[in-house]
């Protein structure tokens, strides 16, 4: 279904009366009809609006050849006319809508065609579209959810492959949706993020971990606690205060075992913003540590100048290093750079014994991925590290 609205013609009512324009509005018409098949249907919608219903098209050289057969001059007595058109196509059934939502789909595409100057047709982005629309649902929704405590921290075991124990765990954030049931982070922090609402997960996030760490304590567990940053929190003037105030009721002897994970991409996004804001995380006792490492474009001066403490591979990297001797060969440098600067390096998404195995003969500190444990609930979790055992096969 194609959308098309003509892109001048105001111009010419305007200077010339409607006489003109009419006769302007069959010229179009009929080199419409020229421009398609006989059994596709032109229609008039109304004003200077039409619609093409085209069967069967795979080729998207019928959209400019339309638009073609309207940019041609058309005279009329003795003027001759120029205007051109803008489109927007909508495809049926790759978007299964009904006709009027079609309808409105094309005329959203339209005005995508005008918004980026006329004169060219744009497809409607049906991802992008049903994207802004699970976004406008996320952002009614989530306000509620934090409200009604339907947010919950799962944990992921971290691994010390020096001492063959658990060192901690990682906190991953869930969504006990009452329709949907429970969702993972990317069903909803992408559509938060620059919110203010990306701030108060942020400070449940870090309020729910310092709760756990004060419970490990009293357990005589020696557990620490790795939790993510939402990129717009971490950057925002908000977030110190919010950690600061989080971290209040944690002993200062214990707050290095909070760790706080931020992308690496993230930390290359207002450098100086950002090592200042990593030095105050430090004068609070918490640790942190540069999450997706290789996927950002680091400088060895950026690097040296973090104050991180730990160094997080991209499990890119890793799930790739079995059959990939270049994605072994990131993994040798990023471990060697970290060993020269004071940092342990923890290594994400290890699936098998082999990449297990792998990862401590190259000197990785520590592992954590589905070959160990899946993320799970905190209970669940605290039991699963009591009576965690080393794999024997994999020593």
């Amino acid at each position: 279904m194609c959308f098309v609205d003509l892109d001048g013609f105001k111009d010419i009512n305007d200077e010339h009366g409607h006489a003109v324009g009419d006769a302007v509005l069959k010229s179009v018409a009929e080199r419409l009809k020229s421009a398609v098949r006989a059994h596709d249907v032109i229609a008039r919608l109304g004003g200077d609006e039409f619609v093409a219903i085209l069967r069967d098209v795979n080729d998207e050289r019928v959209y400019s050849r339309i638009l073609e057969s309207i940019r041609q001059p058309i005279s009329y007595r003795h003027f001759v006319l120029q205007l051109s058109g803008s489109m927007g196509v909508t495809v049926y059934p790759d978007d299964d809508a009904d006709t009027d939502l079609l309808l409105r789909h094309a005329d959203q595409a339209m005005y995508a065609a005008k918004e980026s100057g006329k004169n060219a047709f744009k497809l409607f982005d049906l991802e992008t579209h049903l994207s802004r629309k699970e976004r406008v649902r996320v952002l009614e929704q989530i306000g509620q959810a934090i409200a009604r405590q339907e947010l919950e921290l799962y944990y992921q075991p971290k691994v010390d492959f020096n001492r063959q124990c658990v060192e901690g765990f990682e906190a991953l954030i869930r969504w006990n949706h009452p329709v949907d049931g429970l969702l993972g982070p990317g069903h909803f922090l992408g559509h938060i993020e620059y919110t203010e609402h990306a701030n108060r997960v942020g400070q449940f996030v870090l309020t729910e971990a310092v709760r756990n760490l004060i419970g490990y304590q009293k357990q005589g567990l020696p557990y620490s606690l790795s939790v993510n940053l939402s990129p717009s929190h971490f950057l925002g003037d908000q977030f110190i205060d919010d950690l600061q105030a989080a971290v209040a009721p944690l002993k200062p002897a214990l707050r290095h075992r909070l760790i706080l994970e931020l992308l690496e991409t993230t930390a290359l996004d207002d450098t100086e913003k950002v090592i200042k804001t990593l030095r105050e995380c430090r004068a609070l006792g918490v640790e942190v540590s540069l999450d997706d490492f290789g996927t950002g474009y680091s400088s060895l001066d950026y690097f040296r100048r973090l104050p991180t403490q730990e160094i997080k591979i991209d499990r890119s990297f890793v799930m790739d290093m079995n059959d990939d001797l270049e994605g072994e060969m990131v993994i040798k440098a990023i471990l060697g750079l970290s060993k020269s600067f004071g940092r342990r390096v923890i290594a994400e998404g290890i699936e098998t014994e082999q990449a297990h195995r792998r990862l401590i003969g190259l000197g990785c500190d520590l592992g954590q991925g589905f070959y160990y444990a899946r993320p799970m609930p905190h209970d669940q979790a605290l039991g699963w590290a009591q009576s965690f055992q080393w794999p024997v096969s994999a020593a």
